[in-house]
């Protein structure tokens, strides 16, 4: 058999040039998609100009992170700002008079929504600020960490996304970078305090002349102690005194409604610990005008005009019990038992001779004629003696009431007499007294022991 022809012979092969593996993986490997629109916003971030502090907090870091798998370029970008940024941001929430700051201006900007705020925003203000000093956390939910650790975990998801392959010096430049931390001590009263005020207003409803109450704030003072949470807040929010802080005045931002936060009575504890946010509705700043002696006008000024309201009374002195009043009403009582419900406070029993006080007469018609004033006296009420207007309280609330002992039956059958005929020594033959107020309470007996039933009539 012969050779083959010059024509049969295969061309010789062509020898590639040597290509080292890591720029080969990077040649085959697919191209990546463009960055989203939230990590271009994000790369166009600096620490001066384009600073948003509450529009970083509500970043989803967790998307952009894994995004950066994909986006070496992004993260080179990302990497030349992030350390900077991470400064300010600290600057802004790691310091108590930086923290005190925020929480006025957060609460300028809640008093200034619309009441009620507007659904949408009232869904997006816990994004913005949940987690922005401290981490916050719902009871079944999940926790989200603080804003200064999720970009902590974020800049270390783009080191690692920027690393050139094969460049086994990144390595050490890495562990130098890595080594510098911009973390907080966790357990720092006053970033807790300061978390949970956000936590909390987030979700308040403006409601001018209702006090709202704070339950995070209120969680974290019985959890460390009222004092330390206390101390905290003066501490955020410039204060010395532990009874009220106004966080807004109309003085300084006419047209807007006073804000305040109510402190808890020392005395109190437990449940009955309870912070609240006081909003008070005020008239603008109207304008006067100065005149001289001729009746020129020469100038004008600002003079700020409160509109006095119910709800503006001082609290301290409504805690007092009005047993010496002569003109106690139903309203009186009620804010008597309300500001001790908030204070978790008793009232005081009444002085001997009760019965002959206008204070108690008006009491008593309150119970009668008002269902809130019952279950706000049915937590405020003395303990122990006299034990009669406690049982009718419970009647009138409950519609029946069975005494424990024996003496119970003639305390309430003494205010039941006196009420209906103006003996405390009456006692009906058949065991029916008609009240005031369209009340009739009747005597029973079931099984053996005396019960008391009360019916509404009117």
């Amino acid at each position: 058999m012969g050779a083959p022809s010059l024509e049969d012979r295969a061309p010789p092969t062509r020898q590639e040039p040597w290509v080292p593996r890591a720029e080969r993986r990077e040649r085959n490997a697919p191209k990546a998609a463009p960055p989203s629109d939230a990590l271009t916003r994000f790369i166009e971030v600096d620490h001066e100009r384009r600073y948003d502090l509450v529009e970083i907090n509500s970043t989803d870091f967790e998307a952009l992170g894994r995004e950066l798998a994909y986006q070496r370029a992004s993260a080179k970008l990302i990497l030349e700002d992030i350390d900077a940024i991470i400064r300010r941001v600290a600057l802004e929430v790691d310091s108590p008079k930086a923290c005190g700051v925020l929480l006025r201006k957060r609460a300028l900007e809640w008093a200034r929504a619309a009441p009620p705020p507007a659904a949408d925003a009232q869904s997006e203000a816990p994004r913005k600020w949940s987690a922005l000093f401290f981490e916050s956390r719902e009871t079944g939910g999940p926790l989200q960490r603080c804003l200064l650790d999720r970009l902590e975990t974020f800049r270390l998801q783009a080191i690692d996304a920027a690393r050139e392959p094969g460049f086994r010096v990144q390595r050490l430049v890495d562990t130098v970078v890595r080594g510098e931390s911009f973390g907080r001590a966790p357990g720092t009263i006053y970033l807790r305090a300061a978390q949970a005020f956000l936590d909390d207003i987030a979700e308040a409803m403006k409601d001018p002349g209702v006090l709202t109450p704070m339950v995070r704030l209120s969680e974290l003072a019985e959890k460390v102690g009222l004092s330390e949470v206390n101390r905290a807040l003066c501490e955020l929010l410039t204060c010395e005194n532990s009874i009220s802080i106004v966080l807004v005045h109309p003085s300084r931002y006419p047209g807007v409604a006073m804000v305040s936060l109510r402190f808890p009575s020392s005395r109190t504890a437990g449940r009955w610990l309870t912070y609240f946010l006081d909003v008070q509705e005020v008239a603008p700043a109207r304008r006067v005008l100065l005149s001289d002696a001729a009746g020129r006008s020469i100038s004008e000024r600002a003079e700020f005009v409160e509109v006095p309201q119910a709800p503006s009374v001082d609290w301290a002195v409504q805690a007092q019990p009005p047993w010496e009043e002569h003109a106690a009403t139903l309203a009186r009582w009620g804010n008597h038992c309300r500001a001790l419900s908030m204070k978790g406070d008793r009232i005081e029993p009444p002085p001997s001779g009760y019965r002959a006080l206008p204070a108690f007469a008006a009491l008593r018609m309150a119970l009668l004629q008002d269902a809130d004033v019952r279950a706000l006296f049915m937590k405020v009420v003395w303990r122990g003696k006299p034990a009669g207007l406690a049982a009718l309280a419970s009647l009138l609330q409950r519609g029946q009431y069975t005494p424990e002992y024996e003496t119970d039956s003639e305390y309430l059958e003494a205010e039941l007499g006196d009420l209906s005929q103006g003996s405390a020594q009456f006692r009906p033959a058949d065991g029916r007294w008609t009240l005031p107020a369209g009340w009739v309470v009747n005597r029973l007996w079931v099984k053996g022991a005396v019960q008391y039933a009360a019916s509404h009539g009117i």
